[in-house]
C-alpha cells in the first residue's frame, strides 16, 4: 500500500514538473533552474548557508552582514595568494617540469610541495571566479523573477552597497587572474622588460586584459593562454556592465525649468 502511494506521489511530482516546464517562457525557467543548481555547486555559497544556519541571526543580518564580510575578506585573500605566488619556487617548478631529466629525490619532494601550493591557488581561484559569475547572473536575471513566481516582494538592500560589492569583486577578479598569469607564465611571451612572471608585470597584464586595452606587449603563445585571456575579458566586461547599470541608478535625476521636458 505504501509503495503504491509512493508511486502515485512520484507520478504527481513528475506531472507537476512537466506542467510547470511547458508553461510560457520555458527558456527563462530552464536557465533559472540551471543557475539555481549552479549556485549550490559553489562551496562558498554552501558555506554561507551553513554559517547562516549556525549563527541564527535575524533576517537583515542573515542577508547582508555575512556577505559583506565575505566580500571584504576575499579580495585580501586574492592579494595574498598573488603575492605569495611571486617567488623563486615558481621558476624552479617550471624548470623542473620542463627539464628532460628528473632531479634528486630532495628536489622532487620540494617540487611536489610547491605544486601542492600552486594547485591550491588554481582550485581556489577557479572556484571564486565561478562563484562570482553565477552569483551576479542570478542577481541580474533570476532572483527577482523567482521572487515574483513565489509572489514574494523583492528588493535590494542598497544600490550603493551593490556598487561597492561589485568594485570589490572587480578588484578580486584582477588579482586572481594576475595570480593565474604568474603561475602559467610559460603560456605567454613577455614583451620587453614586462614579464607576466614578475609581480607588477602580472598585475599590469591582468588590468590591460580586463579593461580590453590590449597593448600587445605580452601575448599568449598557445590556446591555453588565449583561453585564459578570453575568460578574463568576458567576465570583466560582464561585471563592469552590471556595475555601470547599478551606478547609473545612483545618479540623481536633475530637475529642469523647461516644462516641455
Amino acid at each position: 500500500m505504501k509503495i503504491q502511494q509512493s508511486k502515485i506521489q512520484i507520478k504527481r511530482a513528475i506531472r507537476s514538473f512537466i506542467e510547470w516546464l511547458i508553461r510560457p517562457f520555458i527558456i527563462v525557467r530552464l536557465w533559472s533552474c540551471l543557475f539555481w543548481l549552479l549556485r549550490w555547486c559553489s562551496p562558498f555559497y554552501t558555506l554561507y548557508k551553513i554559517l547562516e544556519f549556525l549563527l541564527n541571526l535575524d533576517e537583515d543580518k542573515k542577508q547582508y552582514t555575512l556577505i559583506d564580510l565575505f566580500v571584504i575578506v576575499c579580495p585580501i585573500v586574492a592579494v595574498l595568494l598573488w603575492a605569495r605566488a611571486t617567488s623563486e619556487r615558481i621558476q624552479f617548478w617550471i624548470s623542473f617540469w620542463s627539464s628532460e631529466r628528473f632531479g634528486s629525490w630532495e628536489q622532487f619532494a620540494s617540487w611536489e610541495g610547491f605544486w601542492t601550493f600552486e594547485l591550491f591557488c588554481i582550485v581556489y581561484g577557479t572556484l571564486r571566479i565561478f562563484d562570482m559569475v553565477v552569483y551576479h547572473i542570478n542577481v541580474v536575471f533570476f532572483d527577482e523573477y523567482r521572487s515574483k513566481v513565489k509572489l514574494k516582494p523583492y528588493r535590494v538592500s542598497s544600490y550603493r552597497r551593490l556598487v561597492i560589492c561589485l568594485l570589490h569583486n572587480y578588484v578580486e577578479l584582477i588579482f586572481l587572474f594576475a595570480m593565474f598569469y604568474r603561475i602559467f607564465e610559460f603560456w605567454f611571451k613577455p614583451g620587453g622588460s614586462i614579464c607576466p612572471q614578475s609581480l607588477w608585470g602580472s598585475l599590469y597584464f591582468s588590468v590591460v586584459t580586463v579593461t580590453t586595452l590590449g597593448y600587445g606587449d605580452i601575448t599568449p603563445v598557445n590556446n591555453w593562454g588565449t583561453s585564459l585571456c578570453i575568460a578574463e575579458t568576458l567576465i570583466g566586461i560582464f561585471i563592469a556592465f552590471v556595475m555601470l547599470t547599478s551606478f547609473i541608478r545612483l545618479l540623481p535625476v536633475p530637475k529642469t525649468k523647461d516644462w516641455r521636458e
